[in-house]
């Protein structure tokens, strides 16, 4: 099971540390307002789009459609990372 480690946000990039058995590895993104589900999947280094979707599906995370693509809001999305760092 993937759990997250470590969260920072420094210099306009959102790092995150994310641990699955002995493995680690970091992800980063530029800070901005919304993320797509491409973003979140590379974020969390997920293999699979559709487990961002569940998320969203499951209230997990809050999400909006814009131009036919589900935006995430970063405040939701740091709201998730904290859940998962405890």
């Amino acid at each position: 099971m993937r759990k997250v480690s470590s969260f920072k946000e420094m210099n306009n990039k959102m790092t995150v540390s994310v641990r699955e058995g002995r493995r680690e590895f970091f992800s980063t993104l530029p800070v901005k307002d919304f993320y797509t589900v491409e973003e979140v999947r590379q974020l969390f280094g997920l293999k699979d789009r559709h487990v961002v979707y569940r998320w969203v599906w499951e209230g997990k995370i809050q999400a909006f459609k814009e131009g036919g693509v589900l935006r995430i809001p970063r405040w939701d999305l740091l709201r998730f990372i904290r859940e998962r760092c405890l």
